[in-house]
């Protein structure tokens, strides 16, 4: 499995520069569907090889910028490597959903749609902060295209604001690294794991601070999530499904990966201030759902407020909430995504955003509403769905940790009931608007399906995720051990 990272990277990157220069509509589509169908194949193929046992794998590890000490240096865990499979799959599943959304440019849509895919697959696997930040890099200019060309109505306002919060974030990480490699003269991870967290002087707190706040940023979590309900709301569905599926988790990837190992002393000093702003977006995020009229604003405030409860597992800083806070990573992913393709077929279907524009669809399309339900219900993590695993570990994990949070965060989990299932009942069973019109169609029944299969098979069984997370988990507990004895 040699190499099988860089192919997994640059497969899709190099594969999109093709539909530079083509204009036909049906070759494009089909193009960009063999790339990212082979893509997530190719994510498989590690599986046979992956050692439960061992920590960092299938690592590539060349010299690269020689006279600055800068290697290409790739590596997954168990985390970033489900997190790698996440994203070939629902790029996959996103680009099904775009054929009859994207009516124009196509060609350029799914050149930066395959160019995003890869960008983020090299975030994932990147185990030097230097090209880390290079893939990190990558993966906002696509997204800020995908944003500004095809989104709908304020997606000038939205893609600029995106835009603006991500360069902030990036100013952070740059001049961090800079810091970093001034002192060290090494970005290679495991070597600064090591050299890192013996810096307990103002320099290594304003590091702390500079990669809390490009973390902080990109989860988002509370006050820097001002970008997120405009950037999920006017991008294209499928896109929304990727910035919200797959990019978000960069944030909390970055708090596991990189600012806990790096930073243990500091994040056991400062924890309480991010399960504070925590406990605020959970409640907020709910309270701002609940008052929305779109469906993908709504959907947007979910999001926010979910993320909320996987910072807060991730700061609780024990073995219950690390491990749910991981496994909640993809869990919303899953979750997030597909509530987003339901509001894509809806919008296909009636043209409109507006709760209070639909109606009685349970009539019109009722085995899209069945889906619609099942997706919900995850959402608000009812048990036997994959959103009750995280949700309840990260509750067990915050109520040890500090039970005064765990009543906040409780009360979240009631908020997220309170607005999903009124705005489900008024898309579903209130006043018919519609004609009944062809319901889910054979593409549809694909893209579906698959998740329903995901949401309740790890919600069931979910010891299979926990077998690849144990080996990270193990280690950040360890990394919070030795920075607490310091």
């Amino acid at each position: 499995m040699k190499g099988i990272l860089s192919v997994l990277i640059f497969f899709p990157i190099f594969s999109s520069l093709l539909l530079l220069f083509i204009k036909n509509r049906n070759f494009v589509w089909i193009w960009s569907f063999v790339v990212l169908l082979f893509e997530f194949l190719l994510s498989l193929l590690p599986l046979s090889n992956f050692n439960f046992l061992e920590n960092f794998q299938f690592i590539e590890n060349y010299k690269w910028i020689e006279s600055l000490n800068i290697n290409y240096y790739l590596g997954v865990d168990g985390l970033s490597y489900l997190i790698i499979i996440l994203t070939t799959f629902l790029a996959l599943l996103g680009l099904l959903s775009s054929i009859n959304l994207i009516k124009t440019r196509e060609n350029e849509f799914a050149f930066w749609y395959l160019f995003l895919t890869g960008s983020l697959v090299g975030v994932f696997s990147s185990l030097n902060l230097f090209l880390f930040f290079i893939f990190y890099e990558f993966s906002l200019i696509p997204a800020y295209f995908l944003i500004l060309i095809w989104g709908d109505n304020d997606k000038v306002k939205a893609s600029f604001k995106f835009l603006l919060y991500t360069a902030f974030a990036s100013v952070l990480l740059i001049v961090s690294i800079i810091i970093i490699y001034l002192q060290f003269r090494t970005l290679n991870y495991l070597d600064l794991l090591e050299q890192i967290p013996l810096l307990k002087d103002n320099l290594g707190l304003l590091i702390f601070v500079s990669f809390a706040i490009a973390f902080a940023v990109k989860t988002p979590i509370f006050p820097f999530h001002a970008w997120l309900p405009d950037a999920y709301t006017n991008a294209p569905s499928s896109v929304s499904l990727i910035i919200a599926g797959i990019m978000a988790k960069i944030g909390s990837y970055g708090f596991l990966r990189f600012l806990i190992p790096l930073f243990p002393h500091y994040s056991i000093e400062y924890g309480y201030i991010f399960a504070i702003l925590s406990i605020i977006s959970i409640i907020y995020g709910g309270f701002m759902a609940y008052v929305q009229d779109n469906i993908k604003r709504l959907i947007a405030f979910s999001s926010f407020s979910h993320m909320g409860f996987i910072t807060i597992g991730i700061f609780s800083l024990n073995s219950y909430g690390i491990n749910g806070a991981s496994i909640q990573i993809l869990n919303h992913g899953i979750i997030i995504s597909a509530l987003f393709l339901i509001s894509g077929f809806l919008y296909e279907r009636f043209k409109t955003n507006s709760i209070s524009e639909l109606g009685g669809l349970a009539k019109t399309v009722p085995i899209l509403i069945v889906f619609f339900g099942l997706f919900m219900l995850a959402s608000v993590g009812l048990p036997g769905t994959n959103g009750f695993v995280g949700e309840f570990l990260i509750l067990l994990g915050v109520s040890l940790k500090n039970f005064s949070w765990a009543i906040f965060a409780v009360l979240g989990v009631i908020v997220s009931v309170i607005y999903m299932l009124p705005a489900f009942q008024k898309i579903s069973y209130l006043e018919i608007k519609f004609e009944k019109i062809k319901d889910l169609n054979i593409r549809e029944w694909f893209i579906l399906t698959p998740l329903i299969i995901l949401i309740f098979s790890i919600g069931i069984y979910p010891n299979f995720i926990f077998k690849f997370l144990q080996k990270p988990s193990e280690y950040v507990l360890n990394v919070i051990k030795k920075g607490g004895e310091k």
